[in-house]
């Protein structure tokens, strides 16, 4: 009797009839039925499986290769391990285990023995010291970042050259810099001596500059995540509210500014194609998309004149029910809403910078691929919208 292709009962999607395991999931296809041949034997040769299924000659190869290689890695995860080795997926060649003992010092002994897709284990502290980021290295022992100015264009050509000068680098480059809405990373000297002559020269020449000296400061900006707001009754005055219940009271003159980083993900992490299948099932999102944080996203911190940490407000984490009949299905509708209602009751409104969406993205961390999978490039962004605020922060309290 023919056979059609059977659906997997995880995913749904359709295998051969004579599959164990679905190929796109490896999700048991539970016991195949019996269908025995003009012989009795009850096996089937190739043609004779091909002629039972519903698919084409191309996709019945595709899906055969599949099950062959999924049933390898089977066979190797089931056999003992021999002189010593490591058994399953650890039997790789000598050159992939050498990588992976050989981890690079900066990724430390938890990103790689993370499983991939994790999401709460991610230390943003730790994140913030180690890499590289759009700011320059951020375990350098120093850095010196150009503070962006409106008085810079008064300087034309001649300020451009002298930065240029100072820093060994062509007029284009040192335009760039001076062009920039946000810190524009210059240096990283390794000699503390020849860093701080750096600073004075560039200083005296008229430049803003920003020396972030060790990692010692991550500590001091990190932000503090929010999930809810209510008011206390007095106008003006608010209490945020933590996951675990820890208040922290605010009252809207203490309000300094706020920056907003849209956290999206990669175009290439997502599925290429959303066209159906001859079967009609879409594609099926690559591994670790599918969780609570999937998704693009939006930050707001909410920095204030008394402290160096920012209140963070992300909005797929944050109960916006404190806005009442004015709360939207739309998250700038709700951002906006609560940017207007933590205005303060006598003054301008709350500066909103937006410049971090022009910041250039730059690709994360092995370490940090191997903890989290497809959502590294997601939390390599929220880290350098932290970075960012941080630096910006730094400033605004004169912190150098």
């Amino acid at each position: 009797m023919k056979q059609s292709a059977r659906p997997c009962p995880d995913c749904g999607r359709p295998n051969g009839p004579r599959f164990k395991r679905c190929m796109y999931c490896s999700a048991e296809l539970g016991p195949v039925a019996a269908d025995n041949t003009a012989d009795g034997s009850g096996s089937r040769s190739a043609l004779a499986e091909l002629a039972a299924s519903d698919l084409s000659l191309e996709e019945f190869a595709a899906q055969a290769m599949a099950a062959v290689a999924v049933e390898e890695v089977e066979r190797r995860r089931d056999e003992p391990p021999v002189d010593g080795s490591t058994s399953g997926d650890a039997l790789t060649s000598p050159a992939k285990g050498r990588r992976e003992s050989e981890r690079l010092p900066d990724e430390g002994s938890e990103g790689a023995s993370q499983p991939a897709g994790s999401w709460d284990d991610f230390d943003l502290e730790a994140e913030l010291g180690r890499g590289r980021g759009p700011f320059g290295p951020r375990d350098a022992s120093m850095r010196l970042m150009l503070v962006p100015s409106s008085s810079y264009g008064a300087g034309g050509d001649k300020l451009r050259a002298r930065l240029a000068q100072l820093l060994s680098v062509d007029l284009y480059t040192a335009g760039a810099h001076l062009r920039r809405s946000w810190p524009s990373f210059l240096d990283a000297p390794d000699d503390p001596d020849r860093g701080l002559v750096l600073l004075d020269a560039l200083e005296e020449a008229g430049f803003r500059v920003l020396c972030v000296q060790g990692r010692e400061w991550v500590a001091q900006h990190l932000p503090l995540s929010v999930t809810a707001m209510n008011s206390e009754g007095a106008p003006g005055a608010w209490r945020f509210l933590s996951e675990d219940g820890e208040a922290h009271d605010v009252r809207s003159e203490d309000l300094s500014w706020a920056a907003l980083g849209e956290i999206t993900e990669d175009g290439q992490e997502r599925p290429s194609s959303q066209e159906r299948n001859r079967w009609g099932v879409a594609p099926r999102p690559a591994s670790g998309v599918l969780d609570r944080s999937s998704g693009s996203y939006v930050l707001l911190d909410l920095c204030r004149h008394s402290s160096t940490r920012p209140l963070r407000i992300r909005t797929d984490q944050f109960d916006f029910s404190c806005l009442g009949t004015g709360r939207s299905l739309a998250a700038a509708v709700n951002l906006k809403s609560l940017l207007e209602m933590l205005r303060p009751p006598s003054g301008p409104p709350l500066t909103v910078d937006t410049a971090f969406r022009r910041l250039p993205r730059l690709p994360p961390r092995p370490g940090l691929v191997a903890q989290a999978g497809n959502r590294a490039r997601m939390l390599s962004r929220e880290a350098e919208f932290s970075e960012y605020v941080s630096l910006i922060n730094m400033v605004q309290h004169g912190i150098d």
